[in-house]
Parts: structure tokens; sequence; C-alpha cells
């Protein structure tokens, strides 16, 4: 009986470690299927974050692309224009050339038309003195100032000569202060075009005309005073145009 006894003691015993050593086991067997899910899990996490970072890179790898295409393309628009501009620059520095070339010609001629226009002022009829004498000497100044343009002088020589001109087709009276037997004296002044200049005293009483070989004003006679008198009031535009017979200067007197 004690034997017997013993003897399922021992295998109980041995029951027993097996027991304990299965479950010691079990415990390790599970502690590795959890390590190896978190290593697993960590894999995971690792790949999720290289694929991520894979995103970004692609990402920037596209926008990086765009970018330099973008600047490709900026690149060859400002190659045309650089190459455009060395064009214009090309076809400037010739205008400039030509243009220079221009003004070495049409200086001299500008010169001389200036030069003619002070001597027709000079030998011409005294009427409007000073505004032409100072119209001439402007025109002067303008040739010498480097600042000027080369249009701007031409067309403002132009613009002299038409007036210059335009005094040959009009009639106009002025009051002005001339010389008559010695003495200073207001009178009125008829300016017929180019031809002739007469003098009118404002009592009406007495006439006259420019001499231009003596180079001075010349009494008329009482004739003159009422034919006269009819082309003051048609200059003034105070009668209607008529034929008036008067006394002009003839090509001996060099007009």
């Amino acid at each position: 009986m004690n034997e017997r006894m013993g003897g399922v003691l021992i295998f109980g015993l041995m029951l027993g470690v097996a027991t304990a050593a299965s479950g010691a086991g079990v415990e390790q067997a599970l502690e590795t299927q959890i390590q190896a899910e978190r290593e697993a899990q960590a894999a995971q996490r690792r790949v999720e974050a290289l694929d991520d970072e894979a995103r970004r890179l692609l990402d920037e790898f596209r926008h990086l692309e765009a970018e330099r295409a973008r600047l490709a393309r900026y690149n060859d628009q400002v190659a045309r224009l650089v190459r455009n501009q060395e064009t214009e620059i090309l076809s400037l520095e010739g205008q400039l050339e030509e243009l220079e070339v221009t003004r070495r010609e049409i200086l001299p001629l500008m010169q001389r038309m200036v030069d003619t226009l002070d001597q027709v002022v000079a030998a011409d009829l005294p009427f409007l003195p000073v505004e032409r004498r100072a119209r001439v000497a402007a025109l002067k100044a303008l040739l010498d100032d480097p600042e000027a343009s080369l249009p701007d002088q031409f067309r403002r020589l132009l613009e002299a000569y038409q007036v210059e001109a335009g005094y040959g087709r009009t009639l106009e009276v002025r009051e002005r202060t001339i010389e008559l037997d010695g003495a200073a004296r207001t009178v009125e002044i008829l300016r017929v075009g180019r031809l002739a200049l007469f003098y009118r005293t404002l009592d009406g009483r007495r006439v006259g005309r420019w001499d231009p070989e003596a180079r001075r004003w010349a009494a008329l006679d009482d004739d003159y005073v009422e034919p006269l008198a009819r082309a003051f009031a048609v200059a003034r535009k105070q009668a209607a145009p008529d034929l008036v017979t008067l006394p002009l200067p003839t090509p001996k007197e060099g007009r």
C-alpha cells in the first residue's frame, strides 16, 4: 500500500513537473509571438514611414521638375528677348549712324537758312522789327543748343519761314512811333504784304510811305490822303475790298 502510494505520488510529481514545464513553454511562446508582432508592427511602421518619405520625395521631385521646366521656358523667353534686344540695338545703332550723317548734312543747311532769314529781316521793310529780330536770334540760339533735338530745330526753323511767308499775303494796320521831320511821332502804319509800308498821322491829314532806297520815311502828296484812308479801312475790315491806287516801289528801288 505504501509502495503504491509512493508511485502515485511520484507520478503526480512528474505530472506536475511536466505541467509546469508545459506552462512555461506556452508563456515563452506567447512572449515570442508578442515580440514578433511588435517587431512586425515596428517593421510596418518603418515601411509606412519609408513609403511616406518616398511619396514626399516623389512629390518634391515632381515639384522640382515642374520648376525646372518653368525655368527652362523662362530662360528660353529671356534668351528670345535678349536676341530681340540685340537686334533692336543693332538697328538703333544703324539709325543713329544714319541720323549722324543726316545731322552733319542738315545742320549746315539750317545754318544757311537762319543766315538768309537774318539777311531778309535786315533788308526787308521795317515792320515788326523787334519781333522778327527776336525770332531770328532765338533760332540762332536753338541751333547752338547741344540739348536741342534736330527735329525740333528744323520744325522751329520751318515755322519761322512760314511766318515770314505769311507776311506777304496779308494787310495789317498798327500804331507805331516813327521819326518825321526830325521828331518822333505816333502814326498808323499800313503794311501791304511785303510790298510797301504807308503811314498816316492820327488826325489823317498827313500820309507817306517807306522809301526802301533811302531807308527812311518820305511824305506823299495830299492826293493820296483819300486813297490811303480807303486802304486803311479795307485793311481794318471796315470797308469792302476795293481797287486803290497807291505808289509802290519800282524794281529800280530793289523791290
